[in-house]
């Protein structure tokens, strides 16, 4: 049974999250590294997610016990489903479709741990599909010939795929890096971890990548950010960009999450 979550599941579904959290952390932990006392602090604020009434929470429930859960809250152009999670024993062909069919918000994504195997094709069998990847680079001591340098944003610029850091990509938030040999990538300000996790610094995104050489223009972007002090960098492939998903493989980054969206309401009923 999908019913809506109330503050007396709170518990239950700390449990579940924590399980969910531990098991990111165990896939990719550059990615997800738990900061001291984040049990703690994501219970506080699990308290207000299911308070809020402008926050969608449900859980999917088995004989009295929760054996799932999800949160939806509304971004910008779109929904974010979050904290996507279940317990050990869960059916994945059944109840895992249940709770993702019971969705109904339009457009919507979720972000899930790449590795995640049984999720992700539980996902997909409920007719979600891949929209586009993080890939972390850590960025340490990298360098390049090439250093970008920030300019005004051109007005013709591409969207960018689907993700869940659009607050920080739009025209007013995001800085253009050129690598002055004709190409530029969109990326975001430094931005602060989660307190939940133990980064140990600011990151930065870079969701678009645009030139004829654009290896040498990701780099140049790579050692901007680095130089002005981040120390990791989220590079957004869409699904459909075999040539920058090569070239960030090629250049060593990891790939830790894997962002899918839910289909159509037509698309799903069929």
């Amino acid at each position: 049974m999908i019913r809506d979550a109330t503050i007396d599941d709170l518990a239950a579904v700390a449990a579940l999250t924590k399980r969910n959290r531990e098991r990111r952390a165990q896939l990719h932990f550059d990615y997800w590294p738990p900061a001291k006392g984040a049990d703690e602090m994501h219970s506080r604020y699990l308290e207000t997610v299911l308070a809020s009434p402008s926050i969608k929470n449900l859980v999917l429930e088995r004989q009295g016990r929760v054996a799932g859960f999800a949160t939806i809250r509304r971004q910008a152009s779109f929904y974010f489903v979050d904290d996507v999670c279940f317990i050990e024993d869960i059916d994945w062909n059944t109840e895992v479709i249940q709770l993702f069919r019971a969705i109904e918000e339009r457009p919507a994504i979720a972000t899930l741990a790449h590795g995640d195997t049984a999720l992700i094709n539980g996902a997909i069998l409920s007719g979600l599909k891949l929209i586009s990847t993080h890939r972390l680079f850590k960025l340490g001591k990298y360098e390049s010939a090439l250093v970008g340098r920030a300019v005004e944003t051109p007005n013709d610029r591409p969207d960018p795929p689907m993700h869940v850091f659009s607050e920080f990509m739009d025209e007013q938030s995001s800085i253009i890096v050129t690598d002055d040999i004709g190409g530029y990538a969109v990326c975001s300000r430094s931005i602060d971890p989660p307190p939940i996790l133990d980064i140990g610094g600011t990151s930065a995104v870079i969701d678009r990548v645009i030139g004829d050489d654009r290896q040498s223009t990701l780099e140049s972007c790579l050692t901007f950010v680095q130089r002005r002090g981040d120390i990791g960098a989220i590079v957004i492939v869409d699904a459909q960009d075999r040539e920058l998903d090569h070239i960030v493989a090629s250049m060593g980054a990891t790939h830790p999450v894997d962002v899918l969206e839910w289909p159509a309401p037509d698309a799903q009923a069929n």
